[in-house]
């Protein structure tokens, strides 16, 4: 018996062994979620991967239902589905919570279990993409087991690129502030108006308080570095990494 750390060397190597030959292959051929909301960041991304020629698929409509295996030339997984409940934590209704949980977290396990599980054999490296919030490290009134879903894909992205390395894949994560002319933004503002009583007006004022530049951030400012992770350029010492788009602020 060999103690952890030469056991677990031993699976490393001959996972290397297998994958680290791998290089990433272009153009852009994604699997995708989260595209079917009208002005969705998931839309806006599959857009821009289809404007430079790239080719996506948007098979999934439940990410709940794990899908087995995502089998085909994939090169890239790009996860941008995500939904939200703004209530204070003792109104909220347990239903609301566990749908929080189960698309956002457990959403996202099923997919990306399915595409490696389908991919891992391709001879190419592979890039996966999850669309975060920086609510994964924000403390927010009415969004507890939200900030607590986002927190959790910004762990699994830690976890899984340790563990994917060597497998030829690659992961990030994608944090972005408050987006403009988003199903999510309109659906925070509603949210503020219901849960804390404000007008819409308030509520506009509420969500915009912590803009520190000219514009918030816009969904094409997220396809960009989609693009860019998404591109020729070796980005594999980046696997694991948080993208905060922040723009400066806190």
């Amino acid at each position: 018996m060999g103690n952890k750390s030469s056991i677990s060397k031993s699976y490393m190597e001959r996972q290397k062994a297998l994958h680290a030959h791998k290089r990433w292959k272009g153009p852009i051929w994604a699997h995708m979620t989260g595209t079917w909301k009208v002005g969705s960041i998931g839309q806006d991304i599959r857009d821009a991967i289809e404007k430079t020629g790239g080719n996506v698929n948007c098979g999934l409509t439940d990410v709940r239902d794990p899908p087995g295996v995502i089998s085909g030339p994939y090169n890239s997984l790009i996860m941008c589905h995500g939904v939200m409940h703004l209530d204070w934590f003792e109104n909220a209704p347990i239903h609301n919570l566990k749908e929080v949980v189960d698309v956002n977290v457990m959403g996202t396990v099923n997919v990306c279990q399915a595409f490696i599980k389908g991919q891992i054999d391709n001879p190419w490296r592979k890039r996966i993409i999850i669309i975060g919030s920086m609510a994964y490290k924000a403390v927010l009134n009415g969004s507890a087991v939200y900030c607590a879903s986002k927190a959790a894909l910004a762990m699994l992205t830690k976890c899984l690129a340790w563990e994917l390395a060597t497998k030829g894949f690659d992961i990030y994560c994608i944090h972005p502030s408050n987006t403009e002319d988003t199903p999510m933004a309109e659906e925070t503002r509603m949210g503020l108006m219901r849960y804390r009583g404000l007008s819409q007006q308030e509520a506009m004022d509420y969500w915009n308080d912590s803009m520190i530049r000219e514009r918030n951030l816009t969904k094409g400012d997220i396809s960009n570095l989609v693009l860019h992770l998404l591109s020729d350029k070796e980005s594999g010492y980046l696997s694991g990494t948080q993208f905060e788009l922040a723009g400066g602020a806190r």
